[in-house]
């Protein structure tokens, strides 16, 4: 099978770096929950935990649209190259 153009490649591994980034950003806002000390900080940093998993959901929901994406070029070029073999 032939590989996604590169577009889709570079966005891809783009969406999986933030990805990454994101739930490293989440793992740090939930030690800080865990430390602390009044509640304005503890609500302020909930809403950011929210924020962020909201973020990763968009940001699995963009990958999970270039994998279609693929697919679909795989499966195009797959079938197209038997045809003209035919």
């Amino acid at each position: 099978m032939m590989a996604a153009p590169a577009p889709l490649g570079h966005r891809k591994n783009y969406l999986k770096t933030r990805k990454v980034q994101k739930q490293e950003e989440l793992e740090a806002v939930q030690t800080q929950l865990s430390q602390t000390l009044s509640k304005q900080d503890e609500v302020r940093l909930k809403r950011r935990a929210e924020d962020i998993l909201q973020e990763i959901e968009e940001l699995d929901k963009k990958i999970q649209e270039i994998d279609k994406q693929e697919t679909s070029i795989d499966y195009i070029q797959h079938y197209g190259s038997i045809r003209m073999l035919r």
